[in-house]
């Protein structure tokens, strides 16, 4: 679940990365990221399963429940990294503006 969460993390300040070297504008790049980490991340805890590193239970409750939860990781990846973004984002403006 981790590894979702730092997708999600990563796709914000990466998409407006790109953004800002003349490329798409930030929601073409994070959409299509967000639309593949989601099932990349689910196929991966299934893959974990498969080779024993995580318990793999034959229950679809136990198989709902990892991918709710790893839509929330990402989720909340996302979230945190908007906040942070914009966080940076402000106090760089207000750094620039203080020393001009």
């Amino acid at each position: 679940m981790f590894a979702a969460f730092v997708g999600g993390l990563l796709i914000v300040p990466l998409a407006n990365a790109v953004q800002r070297m003349g490329g798409p504008p930030a929601q073409v790049v994070f959409l299509p990221s967000f639309w593949l980490l989601v099932p990349g991340a689910l196929s991966l805890v299934g893959v974990s399963g498969l080779t024993g590193l995580v318990e793999l239970s034959a229950t679809g409750r136990s198989n709902l429940i990892t991918a709710f939860l790893t839509v929330v990781a990402v989720s909340l990846g996302v979230l945190v990294g908007s906040s942070l973004l914009s966080n940076v984002t402000a106090s760089s403006r207000l750094y620039t503006s203080r020393s001009a």
